[in-house]
């Protein structure tokens, strides 16, 4: 079968190295297509002098580029953060809050964390720990609930010393 394969490959290769032969594609003109006619000349222009531009005066400063204008302060320990906590938290930037510095839990629905400070994020993603997955057969309610409030609890107390610091 190898073998078979091999010799058919051989044979076509040939085929497909000659001009005639080969498979129109993106780098083949067609022989058979009419070649398009020339352009027209383009009608030349009297020469005219042009007024000489005006000297750009030193208090009229450039306009800003689009893409200058936006930037992300601490950029890079942000994306060292991001790094360190990819496999459980998306970490984002929202430039429009006091707390910009975002983290939404992959592991658990409707958990987020903001920060005003990359510091400040990292240190609450490294102490707050999602409760483990439990299978859904082996859910206990009351323990879920309690764990809910245990997690509510430390994030809260996080956000008071975040605040009085």
């Amino acid at each position: 079968m190898r073998l078979s394969l091999l010799l058919c490959w051989l044979a076509w290769l040939p085929i497909c190295r000659l001009p005639a032969w080969a498979p129109p594609g993106r780098h083949r003109t067609r022989t058979t297509q009419a070649a398009p006619p020339p352009p027209a000349p383009v009608p030349v222009a009297p020469a005219t002098p042009t007024p000489a531009p005006a000297p750009v005066s030193a208090s009229r400063a450039e306009p800003v580029r689009p893409y200058a204008r936006w930037q992300i302060p601490h950029y890079s320990a942000l994306c060292d953060l991001t790094l360190r906590h990819k496999a459980r938290w998306a970490l984002t930037y929202e430039g429009d809050q006091a707390a910009c510095y975002v983290a939404t839990s992959l592991i658990e629905d409707g958990i987020t964390v903001a920060a005003s400070t990359p510091e400040l994020l990292d240190a609450a993603l490294t102490e707050f720990t999602p409760s483990p997955r439990v299978r859904a057969y082996a859910i206990d309610p009351q323990a879920a609930t309690l764990a809910r409030r245990s997690e509510q609890r430390l994030l809260a107390r996080m956000i008071r010393e975040a605040a009085a610091a």
